[in-house]
């Protein structure tokens, strides 16, 4: 009866060349996943370098065309200045005018331009005044009377 056992346990137990190969599928997929990881981290660690390094150089391109913008306005503020605007009238030959050098020139009303005149009138919609308390029917209205007017298009009585 030990021997019927034994054989009966044997045949159901691995043989032990197996279960090193099973131990040593179980460490290679572990190494396996261990090394997809890293993978992932180095990989993901690179993208972060050089996003990283792109939004360097794309903040350094904003703040350099911010700096020639502050430059150009400058110049523009200093082109325009009132000093700036009479120096080149003078280099010009205009020269500054007092009141009493000034001449006004009368100008009929037949000459000005005759107002625009439309055929049209303008149509304004006026709103529904709001006495004593009373709301607008837009606010009072019930929702069946609504559906009824404004989906079904059936006419107030």
């Amino acid at each position: 009866m030990a021997y019927a056992t034994r054989s009966i346990r044997q045949a159901y137990r691995e043989l032990p060349w197996r279960q090193q190969l099973r131990r040593l599928v179980w460490a290679l997929a572990a190494v396996g996943v261990v090394a997809a990881v890293m993978m992932l981290e180095v990989h993901f660690s690179i993208q972060n370098i050089v996003l990283g390094s792109e939004w360097q150089q794309t903040r350094q391109r904003t703040l350099a065309l911010q700096n020639e913008n502050l430059v150009l306005e400058g110049q523009l503020a200093q082109l325009t200045s009132r000093q700036a605007l009479l120096a080149e009238a003078k280099a010009l030959g205009y020269q500054p005018v007092s009141p009493a050098h000034m001449h006004y020139v009368p100008v009929p009303v037949e000459a000005l331009p005759a107002p625009a005149v439309t055929s049209e009138r303008p149509t304004t919609r006026l709103q529904p005044r709001v006495d004593d308390g009373e709301l607008p029917e837009a606010y009072t209205i019930s929702l069946f009377k609504w559906l009824l007017r404004y989906l079904f298009l059936v006419p107030e009585p």
